[in-house]
């Protein structure tokens, strides 16, 4: 089983985490998401969520910043995404979206009221349940 896809979930000390607007790009009617993409021929997961993440957000990560939080397979498909997550250190208003339609950062209770895919909802199941973990 390889992944597919490598998305991120930059998330804050308050446990909030950051979801894109896709209103414009979305595939299959979902409105939110995470950040992230394909991987590309050759690539790693980790390679893959680097480039996107400078490809969506013009930020420059460093593995070490990364915590792979797993492997996860769509519920409808039988596809996989790696997920990562990542402190963010960027205040809201500086980052600079370069995909989509903006952003916003969302409590899990927040999240649960977008219009997400079922994987992405599911998705953010799992970054809320780390995040509280974590403390």
């Amino acid at each position: 089983m390889k992944p597919k896809y490598a998305l991120i979930a930059f998330y804050t000390d308050d446990n909030k985490i950051l979801i894109q607007n896709r209103k414009s790009i979305a595939k299959n009617g979902e409105e939110w998401g995470f950040f992230g993409g394909s991987i590309e021929a050759g690539e790693t997961d980790l390679q893959a969520v680097i480039r996107e993440t400078k490809e969506e957000l013009g930020i420059d990560l460093d593995e070490k910043e990364l915590i792979f939080l797993g492997m996860v397979k769509t519920i409808h498909f039988d596809v996989y995404s790696s997920i990562f997550i990542s402190k963010l250190n960027t205040p809201l208003d500086k980052i600079n979206v370069l995909e989509g339609d903006g952003c916003g950062l969302f409590s899990e209770k927040e999240c649960s009221k977008l219009k997400l895919s079922s994987g992405d909802l599911f998705r953010t199941k799992l970054v809320y349940n780390y995040l509280c973990l974590r403390k």
